[in-house]
């Protein structure tokens, strides 16, 4: 990373550690003013690694390679070009699936290298997208003639068809003449000779006398000593590296980063012994028939090698952050930026290992539990240093957001805090009281409608500031509020919930709060919290921000005191709370800010999915607020049934049913005085609402304080629907009170746009947004389609004309179904 790079080739192994990658390739490439070339195939290419490339630079290019041959290696076994030649050499017979009318782009790889060089040196970049293969692709039945021409000796023969292949060919590439023909490279491939695949059997004449002789029974067992000794040796070896593998993540979770970076270098040296033992082992035993077995045996090696390869980069990595952390790096900055390229290095290495075999090392579901919190590290890579104040001091907002008291950002702003970080390094964490920053607002600020009508509250403080239904939103408007109440400019917002300290809380266990003398756990913290920093509050009271701070302190002191904890637990937590939205991120600098948003760490309503003939992308989302000032989410549960219909004309109705418990019967409990909101698509328009089975009468709500704060107003009847338009987004708002102790079941109708079923094929993309700090709730859905009608794919259960799909809500999640018409 410190080099700077004329060209850089990024090659596509179909794994997503390359998509999540390519970010990072392509700002290197951009600080470096050369030319990158990501460099996949028609059939393993992504689209929205397609999209990534189109949208970036002119110098960030993509090479899409068709079917890859050459004459000693097959490329893809599932090819058409691949099972030709195999069959070729194996069988010396070509076998033609179904009618033959398949089609495929074969290429030859000598020629696809040159056309990549070509590109690359051309000086400039004059397309984004380059064809390497055939302009007209060509039907197995004439490839399989084109074969049988060149070697005549070759059998030909129907089997039974298999799938059909699909490519994905990127839009607007140039297509590339190449100076040769197919049948001329076909003919250099020798198929005829079968030399590397034949086994020769030899007939041994013996007679019993001279096989009990006792010189056959030495020489026999020397053979067998021979042979097994490189098997017990790679066996040996194996389990050595395992067993270093295994210490290693012992070592990594108590943080004792040095015994894991000792550990992974004795597995890696172990992994390489196994791995040219098994290479002896492969060349005795493949002649007896065995190559199959030596060949499992050998990849088990080397996979083990690469995985100890990575934990070498990961360990490295963790030392190098571990240095920064305690003020012991005499190069910040650089070692910072150090440990996150090794152990992007690293998980790069780590996923590989995973695609290739997900028992071994049993690394797979380590990986998984911290996936969210690997993919920042990833994806933001290049900019941790700026985050971490390497370049200057940077100073955050923290929010506390008690979810029992919900809001549309995650929960009422109790209290917050002020971060200021330098080197990597906190200079200063102060934790205040938000009443104590509100009551220094001089000015009117307008609060949405609401607030101001609902809660009631004529004006808008920091407290309520997070009432948008995309964070980003409500992150402006709380630094806003910072900086007009104290002068203090944020950097940046991150907003906790009491969800993200129960996380924390789960995997650390009781912690104890000395100031208070009680055990605070993940069972008991939302009633002692209450206990004491609600009860008797009163503006101006210092009690919510002091329990908070000494339970920080105190998490703090029993992190560094205690010997068994799990950093690999920990780091879990936050993984989860990233993903269920229990802990929030929102940047000043929009550079900054799009890759959250796009990666899903701002709960923003950013949507990157394309649009088309033929795709419908729903939406769906439901945002609550509660404004009866007291904690009765503690208590609330929803279910939500969804049901969407798309007729045989194409019309699509969708109906929501929210069936809301609220079990609370005293404080902090009480009635919940819910401001919902229905987040849809654009141009979905809503057609009814219904009440425990009653129609409502729906009117405009009236949003003019100076109509409804009037003396003389007298609300119409019927349920009043605040419309509203965000990015691409309608929403409908309403009030819906939930008296304690009672059920209230809320049904939500409304239209979709047309589906259009003209192409043939119809894709129907349903992307659930979760409100943060609402905790996991079921949703069933269903979704009714016409009989013309056939479904392609889908992650549902299809039954009839019905695909059900449920789900236990706790993040963002997406829903498809693919169709085409009979």
């Amino acid at each position: 990373p410190d080099n700077r790079y004329s060209t850089i080739f990024v090659i596509d192994d179909g794994t997503k550690a390359i998509q999540k990658s390519l970010p990072s390739f392509i700002n290197k490439n951009d600080l470096d003013e050369g030319i990158l070339l990501f460099i996949s195939d028609i059939k393993k290419i992504h689209k929205k690694t397609t999209d990534i490339i189109q949208s970036t630079s002119k110098n960030n290019g993509l090479v899409v390679l068709g079917d890859l041959f050459s004459k000693d290696i097959i490329f893809d076994e599932e090819s058409a070009i691949g099972k030709f030649l195999y069959d070729s050499k194996k069988k010396s017979r070509l076998n033609i699936e179904g009618n033959g009318l398949n089609y495929s782009y074969p290429v030859f790889i000598d020629d696809a290298i040159e056309e990549i060089i070509k590109i690359a040196s051309s000086g400039g970049l004059g397309s984004k997208t380059f064809y390497v293969f055939p302009k007209h692709p060509v039907s197995d039945l004439s490839l399989a003639r084109i074969i049988k021409n060149a070697f005549p000796l070759l059998g030909m023969d129907f089997i039974k068809t298999k799938k059909q292949r699909e490519y994905f060919v990127p839009p607007n590439g140039k297509y590339l003449e190449f100076q040769y023909s197919l049948e001329n490279r076909i003919k250099k491939l020798s198929l005829e000779s079968k030399s590397s695949f034949s086994k020769k059997r030899t007939r041994v004449k013996s007679s019993r006398s001279s096989f009990y002789s006792i010189k056959t029974f030495w020489i026999i067992s020397l053979i067998i000593f021979i042979i097994f000794l490189p098997l017990l040796s790679t066996i040996g070896y194996s389990l050595l590296g395992l067993h270093f593998i295994e210490t290693m993540k012992g070592d990594i979770e108590s943080g004792n980063f040095q015994n894991a970076r000792n550990d992974a270098d004795k597995s890696y040296n172990f992994f390489n012994i196994s791995e040219k033992t098994s290479q002896i082992l492969k060349t005795e035993i493949s002649p007896i028939g065995l190559s199959g077995l030596a060949n499992k045996i050998t990849d088990k090696t080397e996979l083990g090698k690469d995985v100890s390869s990575g934990a070498v980069y990961l360990t490295e990595g963790l030392i190098k952050l571990q240095t920064v952390y305690r003020g012991s790096s005499k190069s910040p900055k650089s070692d910072f930026i150090d440990s996150i390229n090794l152990m992007r290095t690293s998980i790069v290495s780590l996923r590989k290992a995973e695609v290739s075999d997900k028992t071994l090392l049993n690394l797979s579901g380590e990986i998984e539990k911290i996936d969210p919190l690997i993919e920042m590290f990833s994806s933001s890579g290049n900019i941790s240093a700026d985050l971490l104040g390497f370049d200057r001091e940077k100073t955050y907002l923290i929010l506390f957001q008690n979810n029992m008291e919900l809001r549309p950002g995650g929960g009422f702003i109790g209290s917050y805090g002020v971060l200021r970080i330098k080197s990597g390094k906190i200079l200063n964490f102060s934790i205040y009281d938000v009443y104590t920053a509100d009551g220094q607002l001089k000015a009117h600020i307008e609060p949405p409608f609401p607030i101001r009508r609902y809660l009631p509250s004529v004006n808008w403080y920091m407290r309520d500031s997070n009432f948008d239904v995309d964070f980003t939103q409500s992150a402006k408007s709380a630094a806003y509020f910072l900086n007009l109440e104290t002068g203090i400019k944020a950097d940046g917002v991150i907003a906790v919930d009491v969800s993200f300290i129960k996380n924390i809380l789960s995997k650390i266990g009781d912690v104890n709060v000395v100031d208070y003398n009680e055990k605070v756990n993940a069972g008991n913290l939302f009633l002692l919290t209450q206990k004491h920093s609600e009860q008797n509050f009163f503006p101006g009271s210092t009690q919510k921000k002091d329990f908070l701070e000494s339970l920080y302190n105190s998490i703090k002191d029993t992190l560094g005191a205690r010997k068994d904890k799990s950093y690999l637990s920990l780091a879990e937590a936050v993984s989860d709370s990233i993903q269920q939205k229990h802990l929030l991120f929102a940047f000043e600098d929009p550079s900054i800010q799009n890759l959250f948003s796009l990666s899903g760490w701002s709960s923003s309503l950013t949507d990157d999915r394309e649009d088309g003939k033929g795709i419908l992308n729903d939406f769906l989302g439901i945002n609550e607020a509660n404004l009866g000032v007291n904690k009765a989410n503690f208590y609330v549960t929803r279910t939500l049934y969804r049901n969407l219909t798309i007729n045989q004309s194409g019309s699509i109705s969708s109906t929501l049913e929210i069936d809301y418990n609220n079990k609370s019967v005293s404080w902090p409990g009480g009635d919940y005085k819910n401001y919902l909101r229905i987040i849809l698509p654009k141009d979905a328009g809503l057609t009814g609402v219904k009440i425990d089975d009653k129609n409502q009468n729906l009117i405009a709500a009236e949003t003019d304080p100076s109509v409804y704060e009037s003396k003389q107003f007298v609300p119409k009847k019927g349920l009043e629907i605040e419309s509203d338009q965000k990015d691409d987004k309608n929403i409908f708002g309403f009030l819906i009170i939930v008296p304690k102790g009672a059920r209230k079941k809320v049904a939500i109708s409304y239209d979709l746009p047309s589906a259009d079923f003209s192409s043939g094929k119809f894709d129907y993309d349903l992307l659930f947004f979760k409100q943060p700090g609402m905790e996991e709730f079921p949703l069933s859905f269903s979704l009714n389609f016409p009989q013309n009608l056939n479904v392609i794919k889908t992650d549902g259960v299809v039954k009839n004309n019905n695909i059900q799909f449920f789900d236990s809500v706790n993040s963002d999640f997406e829903q498809t179904a693919s169709f085409a018409r009979k």
